[in-house]
Parts: C-alpha cells; sequence; structure tokens
C-alpha cells in the first residue's frame, strides 16, 4: 500500500509539472491518446506547414498529447523534431494564440526526461523564454514560460546555472 501511494503522488508530482488538472488525468480528454499517437505524423507535417491554422491545431493537439504523457510520448514528440519549431512559434504574434499554446507545449516537454529537458534547451528555447518572461504582457503566456523555465531549471544544477548565466533573474 505504501508503494502504490508513493506511486500516485509521483504521478500527482509530474502532472503538476506539466501543468495539467490532475482530476483530467487518465482521461483521453478530448482526443483519445491512441488516436493521437496514430496521427502523430500527420501533426508533424500540419506543425511544419505554412497554414497557420493548422500549425495552431496541430501544436494544440500536441499539448493534449504531452498533457497526458503515459506511454512516454514527450519522447515520440520530441523525435519528431518539432521542438526547434515551437521555440519559433514563442517568436509569433501574442493575439494568435500561438506563444501559449507553444510555450505549454513546452512546458510538457522539458517536464519529461532529462533529454527531453535538454532537447527544450538545445533548441534555444532559453533566450526567447527569458526575453518573453521580461516583454510578455499576458499573464497565461507568461505563466507558461514561467513554468517551463521551472521545468529546466528543476532538471538539475548545470541548467539552473545555464538559466542564471542567460539573466533568469536580475
Amino acid at each position: 500500500e505504501g508503494v502504490q501511494l508513493r506511486k500516485a503522488k509521483r504521478e500527482e508530482q509530474l502532472l503538476k509539472r506539466r501543468n495539467v488538472d490532475p482530476s483530467l488525468a487518465g482521461t483521453d480528454m478530448e482526443m483519445g491518446l491512441q488516436d493521437l499517437s496514430a496521427t502523430l505524423e500527420a501533426l508533424t507535417r500540419s506543425i511544419f506547414s505554412d497554414d497557420m491554422e493548422s500549425q495552431l491545431d496541430a501544436t494544440t493537439r500536441f499539448r493534449l498529447l504531452v498533457s497526458q504523457d503515459k506511454n512516454g510520448l514527450i519522447s515520440d514528440v520530441v523525435a519528431a523534431g518539432i521542438v526547434p519549431r515551437l521555440v519559433q512559434f514563442l517568436q509569433y504574434p501574442q493575439e494568435t494564440g500561438m506563444p501559449f499554446e507553444a510555450a505549454w507545449v513546452l512546458t510538457n516537454i522539458a517536464s519529461g526526461t532529462s533529454s527531453d529537458t535538454a532537447a527544450v534547451v538545445h533548441a534555444g528555447a532559453v533566450p526567447v523564454l527569458i526575453s518573453l518572461l521580461q516583454a510578455q504582457s499576458d499573464a497565461s503566456v507568461l505563466e507558461q514560460v514561467i513554468w517551463t523555465l521551472g521545468n529546466i531549471a528543476g532538471d538539475g544544477t548545470m541548467l539552473r546555472d545555464l538559466l542564471l548565466e542567460n539573466g533568469v533573474v536580475e
């Protein structure tokens, strides 16, 4: 029983790091997990399309996918090569909704394994996130930026020091 309690507590902590309401955990939200994993390739194509509506829809669907990472799908999403594209989306005009969605996906990716977090850092997210932290006025975007930076810092002292060297705190 003690092991089950620790497992449940760990899962709750992971959901917090991914910024997911624990009451939604285990639900399919609006899309079935199997359906989303089957369409990973199509979502990736949409992310790299020139159509902003397709980009936003795919980014939102990726957010839902990585928010309920039950089967290691965060690593699959990272392997799809979309992290650098998400970093680009952070710089879209706020009114498009893209910075919020992209930041939320990056929050969830940075909550994964150390290599998932490293993928966010290697994609150049740190300076972009810090600039958003200093310039963004939308509270929902700022919240996601702070969560992402917190997840990066929480991965270890090297990444924490990298954030400090990049001026996350002045």
